[in-house]
């Protein structure tokens, strides 16, 4: 029996997103797990009857069906109205996931505070392990090797 039978992964149309796919993909063909593609979106400002029923915007409908993946891989396409993070954790919990794959960006201190991180919230209330996929930039400088600092010997000595 493998790890994974079933692997979500959170599609928000990103180059942080295409990434997230990629590794999902790759977890998913190596195990046999079925992937499921899922991608939360607002709710329109204006309501009409048809808004209440089908709230989704064709055009995200038609660009999550046009994502590309493995044909081998048996695949599901989600759209849920709410807030990302939530909608994740909701689908995962709903779908029994295993694994649930998901993007950062990165952001870190002000910007993190304001625009919030799906990645985080995923992180504190998912059902399931998280594995995070960051799309790190190119130019972007290596760690540095960390400074260890010896201990002081006890006053005692």
């Amino acid at each position: 029996m493998s790890l994974y039978q079933r692997i979500l992964c959170a599609i928000d149309f990103s180059p942080t997103s295409d990434k997230a796919l990629a590794v999902a993909q790759r977890l998913a063909s190596e195990s046999g797990a079925e992937l499921l593609l899922v991608h939360a979106f607002d709710l329109p400002e204006k309501f009409t009857m048809q808004g209440q029923t089908h709230p989704h915007d064709p055009a995200v409908e038609q660009q999550l069906q046009a994502l590309s993946v493995d044909p081998k891989l048996k695949v599901q396409r989600l759209l849920h109205a709410g807030p990302s993070g939530h909608v994740v954790c909701w689908v995962a919990q709903e779908r029994s996931c295993d694994l649930i794959v998901v993007g950062t960006h990165g952001r870190t201190g002000l910007k993190s505070v304001l625009l919030g991180s799906v990645a985080q919230q995923v992180l504190q209330h998912a059902p399931c392990p998280v594995l995070v996929v960051r799309n790190r930039a190119a130019d972007e400088a290596p760690l540095p090797e960390p400074h260890v600092v010896p201990l002081k010997p006890p006053r005692f000595m």
